[in-house]
């Protein structure tokens, strides 16, 4: 589908990409991953052809037909026309019809369709752009941070529609759900050089963490032995003995007290650890589940919109897209502290 060759790029001193090379075949969705200013944002734009690379080729294949989405155009959406125009300038005519059906799916039910383009939030601008980008008909699609400014429900609404596209995607996400559910491949982009990851987010997760680095591409070094301190205990391969009747030396063994101490500490502090990861481990279960009953959650309140006594109703539609925000931050939350557990448990883990 794509095959990208050699790529730098730079912005005066800065070198946001070198020497990119990647080919992209048809059916894939890989995800490009890396700290900020990485480079995502700057390849996505290159792919697409909205901006040249410095050196390095990009070419599309045969009867391959590209679509873009940025945050970037969401300010583009600032037309005096109404939702449900915009969308049949660009529809298919035989998906016309469908249209209501259509938008109903991404939030836009009752009088909704009829509200001009100005006065819509982020986060509509940006499910209207996303549903005009899938109604066209594309083979590739390129989305660069699409789940920005969705909501709980919109988010699981994109993830549905995007699973059972076809086609192939590169997308940029900082959505983890959103990533582990759609990706099945990962490039990650670091100090503008990028490394491929053959499988899904949790494939890049445990080879990150075989590695003992920290997703994104920043080796992590805190926990390396200090050689320098190392190096005074040992001689030639061998322990230092001294005569000093402070170290209170076994004559059988000639293992100090003072050693057989550190052992005990060290056999405690390692069964410490071991509790703290299985208590990490139920507690990372625990909030998985809690994601899911609110994915559920999501689900239905995003059908009961679709409900004509529903959408019929001002006061009921509020009254339901309040409890989707409140879900929302409830699924963030959740969120956060499934980060900080898997924080925990790399840490546990590397400092065995």
């Amino acid at each position: 589908m794509l095959d990208v060759k050699n790529v730098d790029k730079s912005y005066g001193p800065i070198k946001a990409l070198r020497n990119i090379t990647i080919t992209i075949t048809r059916g894939e969705r890989l995800v490009l991953t890396g700290p900020n200013g990485a480079g995502k944002s700057t390849l996505m734009r290159i792919l697409s052809g909205v901006e040249s690379p410095d050196n390095g080729t990009v070419v599309y294949g045969k009867n391959v037909s590209a679509g873009y989405f940025s945050q970037d155009h969401i300010e583009d959406i600032n037309k005096q026309v109404s939702i449900i125009e915009e969308l049949e300038s660009v529809a298919p005519t035989e998906m016309v019809p469908d249209l209501r059906n259509l938008l109903g799916a991404f939030l836009f039910s009752g009088d909704d369709i009829y509200k001009p383009l100005t006065v819509l939030s982020g986060g509509e601008k940006s499910r209207v752009l996303l549903l005009k980008l899938l109604l066209q008909p594309t083979n590739l699609l390129l989305l660069d941070e699409p789940t920005n400014h969705l909501d709980m429900v919109s988010k699981d609404i994109l993830l549905d529609a995007l699973k059972n596209y076809s086609a192939t995607l590169v997308f940029v996400s900082h959505d983890r759900y959103f990533i582990q559910h759609l990706a099945t491949k990962v490039l990650e982009l670091s100090q503008g050089r990028a490394r491929l990851f053959y499988g899904d987010y949790d494939y890049y997760l445990y080879r990150k963490n075989l590695a003992g680095d920290s997703p994104g591409g920043e080796n992590s070094v805190g926990n390396l032995p200090d050689r320098k301190k190392s190096a005074g205990k040992f001689s030639d391969g061998e322990k230092s003995i001294t005569s000093d009747k402070n170290n209170n030396k076994c004559e059988q063994t000639g293992t100090t007290k003072k050693e057989i101490n550190t052992g005990k500490e060290n056999r405690h502090d390692e069964k410490k650890r071991k509790n703290r990861l299985k208590t990490l481990k139920q507690d990372e279960e625990e909030v998985l589940l809690l994601l899911d009953e609110l994915q559920k959650e999501g689900k239905k309140l995003e059908k009961l919109l679709a409900e004509e006594y529903i959408y019929s109703d001002g006061e009921k539609v509020k009254e339901v897209k309040n409890k989707i925000n409140e879900k929302q931050q409830e699924r963030d939350a959740l969120f956060t502290r499934w980060e900080e557990i898997e924080k925990e448990i790399n840490l546990l883990k590397s400092n065995r």
